[in-house]
């Protein structure tokens, strides 16, 4: 099955990602994170990089952005991926970086899974722990008190 993942950023998809490959998908990924971020090379050599401009700039210049310019470059960011993203049989879109890709790919009567995310605080910080466990990387838990 070719599986399109549409994100603003990458931090969490590489264990989904790499799932879907190990189950023996056509995984393809559209993300403003440069693939040389990625430590999964699998992963890695399936990503399509589509720049975010303030997140760039916000990179280039340590500042941050207002949000009206977050938003801006959601929008086009996902615009961009609708004109350029490949057919595919699912649409795996996260909120607020998907909504043209998934009308494209509701437009072809083809799925499209739209991941809002857990809202519950606990198991967000304990997945992260987990998977930057997994992958090597620092996270700093959020302390007792903010949970």
């Amino acid at each position: 099955m070719k599986i399109n993942i549409v994100i603003g950023g990458t931090f969490h998809i590489v264990m989904l990602a790499q799932h879907m490959i190990d189950l023996g998908h056509d995984v393809k990924i559209y993300s403003p994170t440069p693939s040389f971020k990625i430590r999964n090379k699998e992963v890695r050599s399936r990503m399509v990089y589509i720049p975010m401009f303030f997140q760039l700039v916000r990179k280039l210049t340590n500042k941050p952005m207002p949000s009206l310019c977050k938003l801006f470059d959601s929008v086009l960011f996902d615009f961009i991926t609708s004109l350029i993203m490949r057919e595919t049989d699912l649409l795996y879109g996260f909120a607020g970086n998907s909504y043209f890709c998934g009308k494209k790919q509701k437009k072809k009567n083809k799925t499209y899974f739209l991941d809002r995310g857990c809202p519950h605080v606990d198991y967000q910080n304990n997945l992260m722990i987990e998977e930057a466990n997994k992958l090597g990387v620092h996270f700093s838990s959020l302390d007792k008190q903010t949970l």
